[in-house]
Formats: C-alpha cells, structure tokens, sequence
C-alpha cells in the first residue's frame, strides 16, 4: 500500500466523530462536501470537490452518514495502489516511443473497447500520448515513491539509522509543503530555498546541510530512473545559519561520581546502560538493541554483538568487564533470544537520562549519554592504544580520517578485551576514584 494512501486512511479514522468536518448545512439539509483527498485525485480529474445531499435535517444522522462515506473513501484508496501509477506512465512512454517512428501507432486503440472492458487506465494514457486531455499529473511519480525506489535500491546498503533519517528529511519537506505527497517532478528550486529558509531558523547549520543533502540524493536517483530530468533543485543552495559546535564534550570527573551516585537507587538496567555506555563506548541506539542472543563469550572473554548501529562499520564484538557480563548472564537467564537485554527502549532510556543530567548534574547541552562514549574513547587513548584497535572496538570506520593511520586486519576479541580492560581500569581509578566496584 502506498504511503500517501496508509496516510489518509489513518487520517480518516483518527478525526474526532463530534465535529462537523465534510458537513455544509443548505437550508435545512445537510449535505457531505470535501476536497477529493490526494489519494484519489487521479480518480477524479473532473472536479476538485466531492458533494452530495444526506437528505437529513438531524446534525446526529449526518454524522453517522458522513463517517460512513469517509469510510466508503478510505476502502477506496486501499484498493488503488501505486501499481496504477507505474502502469500509467510505463504505458506512456510505450505510446510516446512508438509514436516518434510510427505514424500509424494507434492503429490498435480502440476507446470504446477500452471503455467496454474499463480499462481506463490504457484510455487516460492514449488521451495523454495522442492530446486529446493530460493525465499525467495524476499518475505522476512522487515523492513518497522516489523514497520507496530509494530505500530498495540502496537503502538496503544502509544501516536502519540512515534509512530513518532520510525518511525523517522526506517527511520535514512534505510537512513544510503541507502536504501527505506530491509529485516530486513538481519540485522548484524555490520550493527548496523556501524549505531551506524555514529549517534554518529552528536548526543548526550542520542538520540543515544534513537535510538538504539526503533530499538532494533522493532526487539524483529518481533523475537516474529517469522520472525527473533538468537541475537539481536541492543542490548549490548557500545556508545562512551560524556554525555551531555542537561536538559531545565530557562529563567532569565529579559530574561522573555524582552520576552514579544518583543511579544507586535506581534499578539494575539502568545502571547497566550506563555502565556498559562508560566502559565499552556503545551508543545508546545499541544498547537499546542488544537482545540475549547478543551476549556471548569466546575463549574465556564476554563480549556483546553489535548487530546494527549507525553505519556499517558499527557492526562488531566489544569485549565487556567480567563483573558486568556476570550479571547480564543472570538477566538473560529469564529472556528468550529475542528479548531485549536491557529490559528498556533505546530512547525510554535516553529521555530519562536526559531529566536526570538536567535537573541534578548539568543543563549543558554539549553533554549527554554519548558523552560516556567519548570519554571511553578519550581513556583509550590516554592508555596509549592503538586507534586500529579503538576503531574495532568503537565502531568508527576502517581507514577514516578519524584513525591514526591505515587499519590493519580485524583483532581478536582476546586482544581487543586486554585494550578495554586498560581503559576501563583508567577510568575506574582516575575518574572514579575507585567508587564503584
């Protein structure tokens, strides 16, 4: 099912019932009157309003009847989907080819015989192909599609925090052209100046240019199926939003002790969130990931499996304390494979963190719970390892500027847990002062 026809399905059975949405009173009849919604525009390309007389003068029955027709309308764009669509303008580009070396192309159409058997879509595209009436904005390629192609195409080499986050800039664009889709062919370059002009005053520049970026990539790839042609739109645009160093800064070592002391009353998962964030530099979205399957050990070593995380290079065995491990053995006793390890949503976790840091550590933006991956990071290299060793252990990518050189093949886990365990010593005894156990 097409996204714009879920969205105006939920829309449909979402709207309060004690309202008179669609109502119009004419005299002393009620009458269903609304805009023919965008998911069955195509149906209806001869009027922009569908209206017809409830022959009731009770505001009570019309309500019943409106909610029944909405009904009506909502089973029908269940039944269209976006297969219409891709059909329609396949057949165009079939007439329009055929037409260019054959004068007599349309020698096989017949209109009534297409009426006949209701084929309308063939008979819309030879209206379109031959001039006689345009259909082609009603079948035209969106943008919600061009976002399908893209996450089946090479969203698939994608980590799922990618493919979220393109899906998120779609949606920002759709709901600042205040609408559930459009065709993207219909995309001006002032469209995204505008766009881009709005974001600016609630974003920083870095999330803008973010944006623009994964918009601009998904109208290169509709370009490259060749449903858009022409420049750009998202592309060359200059920003005007300051500069803003939004880099994660460590906890002071007297803000980590006050930490954990607050988390002392707190259940066990909690403190293992944030234990596990402080001693292996996992991020938040993999701990809230991790499932029982997750927690192995090899030859002798606990560590956990990073399945999926930000990008690809995220995948990968962090080697956890042994103090640790023991008790994550105990929790996952009572899970299945599946379950999560930690007992608590990824984000659940990071909205409670973030009240915590607020109101007894700091308001200081620049720091949060990723602020316990830099400073595993940061004791890692006070200890003196190697970045190729910290990139396994961290997730950064292979071979990236963030490295202190070119990486050399994958380390064992065994080597891996004596690098972890130096950091995890260093940050016990200099930043913890031996305060936890």
């Amino acid at each position: 099912m097409s996204t714009l026809v879920s969205s105006f399905v939920v829309v449909e059975m979402t709207k309060r019932k004690s309202n008179n949405i669609h109502l119009k009173l004419r005299g002393n009849v009620w009458w269903y009157q609304r805009r023919v919604p965008k998911a069955l525009q195509k149906f209806y390309p001869d009027t922009a309003t569908i209206s017809r007389s409830l022959d009731t003068s009770d505001v009570h029955i019309a309500r019943k009847l409106r909610d029944k027709i909405n009904g009506e309308l909502a089973h029908s764009a269940l039944t269209r989907t976006d297969d219409d669509n891709k059909r329609f303008r396949e057949l165009v580009r079939e007439m329009r080819a055929e037409k260019e070396i054959n004068q007599d192309w349309d020698a096989w159409i017949y209109p009534e015989k297409l009426l006949e058997r209701g084929d309308e879509l063939t008979l819309r595209a030879y209206m379109t192909v031959n001039g006689k009436e345009n259909y082609e904005r009603y079948y035209a390629f969106t943008v919600r599609e061009a976002l399908a192609e893209w996450l089946n195409r090479h969203g698939v080499n994608k980590s799922k925090e990618t493919q979220r986050k393109v899906e998120q800039s779609v949606n920002l664009f759709l709901e600042f052209m205040d609408a559930v889709d459009m065709p993207i062919n219909d995309i001006t370059r002032r469209h995204a100046y505008d766009f881009l002009a709005t974001i600016e005053k609630a974003k920083a520049r870095a999330t803008c240019q973010a944006h623009m970026s994964r918009l601009k990539t998904l109208w290169k790839n509709t370009r490259d199926l060749g449903e858009v042609s022409g420049e750009n739109p998202f592309e060359g645009h200059s920003y005007t939003s300051p500069i803003t160093n939004n880099r994660k800064q460590m906890f002071e070592p007297h803000e980590l002790r006050k930490i954990m002391e607050l988390i002392n009353g707190e259940s066990r998962e909690r403190q293992l969130y944030i234990q596990l964030a402080l001693f292996t530099g996992c991020r938040l979205s993999e701990l809230g990931n991790l499932k029982k399957r997750h927690l192995m050990e090899k030859g002798g070593v606990p560590y956990i499996f990073i399945e999926q995380g930000k990008t690809s290079a995220a995948t990968r065995n962090v080697p956890i304390p042994r103090d640790i491990a023991s008790e994550l053995k105990v929790i996952a006793e009572q899970l299945d494979d599946e379950s999560p390890l930690l007992g608590i949503e990824g984000k659940t976790f990071g909205r409670w963190f973030s009240v915590l840091k607020t109101n007894h550590i700091t308001d200081d933006s620049t720091k949060s719970f990723h602020s316990f991956r830099g400073m595993f990071i940061t004791a890692l290299k006070r200890c003196d390892i190697p970045e190729t060793i910290t990139a396994e252990i961290v997730g950064h990518k292979r071979g990236s500027t963030m490295s202190y050189g070119y990486y050399a093949k994958d380390n064992e886990v065994q080597k891996l847990s004596e690098s972890a365990s130096k950091a995890e010593n260093y940050i016990r005894t200099e930043w913890l002062g031996n305060k936890m156990k």
